[in-house]
């Protein structure tokens, strides 16, 4: 058989505890042909999305989206990847996607590098877009937050790395769990 790069594992559980492997999401479009990983997914209008990112590619590496209706089977955007941030403070790589739908907008955050490619922050895209039409957005749909980081790296225990979006909403505020340094260096 074909050899792979990353791929994004499937599982099923009826009680959250026991798990049975069910398959492999493989890589199926040029962007992916590295590898896939870091799934997020996220259920909207009991369609299941899938936000990852590609590997393998460097600074080329950006997020993508997949949906499925039963949780197994997923339909790749035909426009992925969808995002990656620009400007002179990034070297324009996205990786760790995160989605959270806030004040009728749907954010995405990822991890990106500096221009440089040393120092790794947080950037931010948003859209408009339904849910539904997530399978079929592009690029220029997804407009990134701000021409800087977001957030990065100021704490001695995050070193040059701040990575791993986590983003929830309480109480009509939005509150991000992140990691810090290097593989927790």
């Amino acid at each position: 058989g074909k050899s792979y790069g990353w791929t994004i594992g499937v599982a099923k559980s009826n009680n959250l505890t026991d798990w049975e492997y069910v398959k492999n999401i493989l890589p199926e479009q040029d962007c992916t042909q590295q590898g896939l990983c870091a799934p997020c997914a996220k259920v909207f209008d009991d369609t299941v999305f899938l936000f990852y990112q590609t590997y393998g590619n460097g600074a080329k590496d950006a997020i993508c989206v997949s949906s499925s209706s039963d949780g197994i089977n997923f339909t790749h955007n035909p426009n992925n990847p969808i995002f990656r941030p620009h400007g002179e403070w990034t070297n324009e790589r996205a990786i760790d996607a995160d989605v959270v739908t806030f004040k009728g907008k749907t954010f995405l955050y990822a991890a990106t590098r500096d221009a440089n490619g040393q120092i790794q922050k947080l950037t931010v895209a948003s859209t408009s877009l339904s849910p539904e039409e997530f399978i079929s957005s592009r690029p220029q749909d997804w407009v990134q937050g701000a021409d800087f980081s977001i957030l990065e790296p100021e704490l001695p225990w995050e070193t040059k790395c701040i990575e791993a979006p986590s983003v929830i909403c309480r109480n009509d505020k939005l509150y991000m769990f992140y990691a810090g340094g290097y593989n927790n260096d």
